[in-house]
């Protein structure tokens, strides 16, 4: 079965395409999107936990297709701001602007 790399391991950057000012690890993608797995109360747990710890380490989640799905779903139904969503969602891959409209 064929695993898709998942690497968020890169800077949400402002409108202008500059660095957002803060520390690092509040606009880094994948510690931000770790404290949001870990901040929902239902789900897969011990899957979303073990997701958050190794992007919080700034590791690649290595995903089969079922989980990817899973993911974008989370990313889809989470409550980050548009800024950070539409980043995430572009590394994803998930560049098709009617399944994100219906999405998002």
């Amino acid at each position: 079965m064929n695993k898709k790399l998942v690497d968020l391991n890169f800077t949400v950057l402002d409108l202008n395409g500059k660095e957002i000012a803060g520390p690092a690890e509040g606009t880094h993608a994948g510690i931000i999107l770790a404290n949001i797995l870990v901040a929902k109360p239902t789900g897969d747990v011990l899957k979303l936990f073990g997701w958050a710890m190794d992007l919080n380490r700034r590791n690649p989640l290595h995903l089969d297709e079922s989980d990817y799905a899973t993911l974008l779903k989370e990313v889809n139904e989470s409550t980050l701001p548009i800024l950070t969503k539409a980043q995430i969602l572009k590394k994803l891959n998930f560049d098709n602007a009617e399944k994100c409209a219906e999405k998002c």
